[in-house]
């Protein structure tokens, strides 16, 4: 038209039409249950579209409103963008925050053996030397507290209040219909039903051994 090819309007329709795509995924936990393999397998997909490192935008960086679109390429077509961060699932406010960024989005849950998930944190902990206190200390310690424990950002070092699923699954289950949530069970998982949810073509990658990445 007159006006677009002496003024360029299409620079600025694309401008608006990459500020309203939005996350389509977002992987919000649980810590030490396979979420860093999802991310890994995710990738690979040609439709995925998925930051390498976790961008906490819902806990760390909310009031930078511009963030994701700083770190994710929106104008990239036909893709499902993901972005996956673990605190998300117990840092009380992000839950509504994600609602109402995109009411819309995919909720996906990683979930293992909740004594199998406490002993493998304490050991990431004690490996990254975060973690002195003895097994019996770190667990009566916080067995004390768990009523009144809020989990603060980046609480690395609470581990039963992080192993809760039921507690963190309700706060999204009240807000996002049951059939945005997913839950991806370590143990017993079938990804051709997480890609079918995702709404992506299964492609049957080799797997990495999943405990393998997220320690035992």
């Amino acid at each position: 038209t007159y006006l677009n090819k002496y003024y360029n309007l299409n620079k600025y329709y694309n401008y608006y039409n990459i500020m309203d795509n939005k996350l389509d995924v977002i992987i919000v936990g649980f810590a030490k249950c396979g979420t860093t393999f999802l991310m890994n397998l995710l990738r690979k997909h040609d439709k995925v579209e998925m930051c390498k490192n976790e961008l906490h935008y819902f806990d760390l960086h909310y009031s930078d409103k511009n963030y994701l679109n700083k770190k994710i390429d929106f104008s990239k077509k036909n893709k499902i963008f993901i972005e996956k961060s673990p605190s998300y699932c117990v840092i009380e406010p992000v839950a509504k925050r994600i609602y109402n960024y995109n009411k819309n989005v995919k909720i996906i849950f990683c979930i293992r053996n909740h004594e199998e998930r406490i002993l493998s944190h304490i050991n990431m902990e004690r490996g990254n030397r975060n973690e002195p206190r003895t097994l019996d200390n770190i667990i009566n310690s916080e067995l004390k507290e768990l009523s009144t424990l809020r989990v603060p950002k980046y609480a690395l070092k609470i581990y039963i209040k992080r192993t809760l699923y039921y507690e963190q699954l309700k706060r999204y289950y009240s807000l996002f219909p049951k059939e945005n949530i997913f839950v991806f069970n370590i143990h017993n998982y079938k990804l051709e039903e997480l890609y079918n949810f995702i709404g992506i073509e299964f492609k049957n990658y080799s797997e990495e051994n999943i405990f393998k990445r997220i320690g035992r």
